[in-house]
C-alpha cells in the first residue's frame, strides 16, 4: 500500500526514454548524395578506362593512315610544283625556239635576197658574154674595112671569162651554203614545230589536271563544310547537359547545405571535382574528335580525289571507245579498199595471163612455120649445092641463067 500510494526516486543506473524525432536526419540525406555522386565517378571514371583501353588500337590504325595520308598529300604537292616548274621551262624553251626560227626566216630571206641578186649579176655577165662572143664572130668582117681601129678582143674576153668563172664560183659557193643553210633550217623547223606540237599536248594535259585538281579541291571543301561541322555540334550541348544536371542534382539539397557547413563543404567539393571531370572529358573527347575530325577530312579529300579520278577515266574511256569506233570504220574501210584494190590487181593479172598465154600459143605457131621455113631453105640449099656441082662439070660450055633450075648453065 505504502509503495503504491507515494513516489519513490529511482537511483542508480536507470534507464530513460530517449526522445526520438519522428522525421529523418541530415546524415541520411548526405549518405544519398554521396552514394550518387560516387555512382557517378565510378561511371565516368569506368567510361575513360574504357574509352583508353578499346579505343587505343583504332587511334593507332588512323594515326597511320593519316601519317599515309600526309606522305600522299606531300608527294600530290611536290608533283604539282614540279609540274609548274616544267609547264615555265617548257613555255620558255617554246619562246627560245620562236625566236630561232623568226632569225632563221629572217637569214633565209636574205639568203634569198642574195641569191636572186647573184642569179641577176650571172644573167647580165651571161649577156654581156653573148654579145663579147658576137662581136669576136663579126670582128673580122670589121676589120677588113677598118683595121686601124679594130681592137685586140683576147685580153677582154679573157677578162670577161675569168669574171665570169668567178661569178659561177660564187653562185656555186652561195647555192652549196644556201642548200646547206635550208637543209639545217627544215631540220630545226621540223623538231620546233615537233616540240611546239609537244609542248601543247602537255599544256592541255596540265590545264585538264588543273580542272581536275580545282574540282576535287571544291568537292573536298564542300564535304568538310557540310558534313563533318554539322556532326561535331551536338559536343557542347552535351557537356551543358552534364553541367546542368550536375547543377539540378545539388540544387535539390540547398537547405541541407544551409544547416551543415561540413556537408555543405564536401558537396561543393563534389561538385568541384564533377565540373572540373566534365571539362577532362570534354578535352579529351575534344581532342579525340579533332584527330577524327582530321582523318575525316583526309578520307573526304581521298573521296574526293577518286571522285575526280573515276570522272577523267570515264572520259578517257568514253574517248578511247569512240576512237576505236571510228578507228574499227576506218580500218573496215581501207580493209574494203585494199580488197577492192586486190581484186582489181588479181583481175588484171588474170586478163594479161591470158594474154601471155595466147601469145604464146601464137609464138608456137609462128615457131613451127619458120622451122617448115628452114627446112625448106635447106631443101632449097641441097638442090642449089647440087646444081653448082653439075654446074662446074660443063665449065667449056656458056653459061646461062636457067629461070625452071635457078642456076647457070
Amino acid at each position: 500500500m505504502y509503495n503504491a500510494s507515494y513516489s519513490q526516486a529511482s537511483f542508480g543506473l536507470a534507464a530513460k526514454k530517449i526522445h526520438k524525432s519522428k522525421g529523418k536526419s541530415c546524415g541520411y540525406y548526405m549518405r544519398i548524395v554521396f552514394f550518387f555522386s560516387s555512382l557517378i565517378q565510378s561511371l565516368i571514371i569506368a567510361s575513360l578506362v574504357l574509352f583508353l583501353v578499346y579505343g587505343q588500337p583504332e587511334h593507332t590504325v588512323e594515326e597511320k593512315r593519316l601519317q599515309e595520308l600526309d606522305q600522299t598529300v606531300g608527294k600530290l604537292t611536290i608533283e604539282n610544283y614540279v609540274l609548274r616548274e616544267k609547264e615555265k621551262n617548257l613555255t620558255k624553251h617554246l619562246n627560245i625556239t620562236l625566236t630561232v626560227k623568226k632569225t632563221n626566216d629572217k637569214d633565209l630571206f636574205e639568203l634569198r635576197k642574195l641569191a636572186n641578186i647573184s642569179s641577176a649579176a650571172i644573167r647580165t655577165i651571161q649577156i654581156k658574154s653573148a654579145q663579147c662572143e658576137m662581136e669576136k664572130r663579126t670582128s673580122p668582117a670589121t676589120r677588113s674595112f677598118n683595121p686601124t681601129f679594130c681592137p685586140d678582143p683576147n685580153e677582154s674576153n679573157k677578162q670577161l671569162r675569168l669574171m665570169l668563172q668567178q661569178e659561177a664560183d660564187i653562185l656555186k659557193m652561195v647555192k652549196a651554203n644556201f642548200t646547206q643553210k635550208m637543209g639545217y633550217m627544215k631540220t630545226e623547223l621540223e623538231n620546233s614545230n615537233k616540240d611546239k606540237d609537244q609542248y601543247h599536248l602537255e599544256a592541255i594535259e596540265l590545264r585538264r589536271d588543273k580542272a581536275y585538281l580545282q574540282e576535287e579541291l571544291e568537292l573536298y571543301q564542300k564535304k568538310c563544310k557540310e558534313d563533318f561541322v554539322a556532326s561535331l555540334q551536338g559536343i557542347p550541348n552535351v557537356t551543358k547537359e552534364f553541367l546542368k544536371r550536375i547543377d539540378d542534382l545539388f540544387s535539390k539539397h540547398i537547405s541541407f547545405q544551409l544547416t551543415c557547413d561540413k556537408q555543405k563543404n564536401q558537396l561543393e567539393n563534389i561538385r568541384e571535382n564533377c565540373s572540373s571531370l566534365s571539362r577532362e572529358v570534354e578535352s579529351k573527347l575534344q581532342s579525340y574528335l579533332d584527330v577524327v575530325g582530321n582523318q575525316f577530312t583526309n578520307i573526304n579529300k581521298e573521296n574526293s580525289k577518286f571522285v575526280t579520278e573515276n570522272k577523267r577515266f570515264r572520259e578517257d574511256a568514253d574517248w578511247c571507245n569512240q576512237n576505236r569506233s571510228a578507228m574499227v570504220r576506218v580500218n573496215r574501210k581501207v580493209l574494203e579498199q585494199i580488197q577492192l584494190n586486190h581484186d582489181q590487181d588479181t583481175k588484171q593479172l588474170l586478163l594479161e595471163s591470158k594474154k601471155c598465154k595466147g601469145e604464146n600459143r601464137l609464138n608456137e605457131d609462128l615457131l613451127s612455120v619458120k622451122e617448115n621455113q628452114i627446112k625448106m631453105l635447106k631443101d632449097i640449099v641441097n638442090t642449089l649445092n647440087t646444081s653448082l656441082v653439075s654446074c662446074t662439070a660443063t665449065k667449056a660450055k656458056p653459061l646461062r641463067y636457067a629461070k625452071h633450075t635457078r642456076c647457070w648453065v
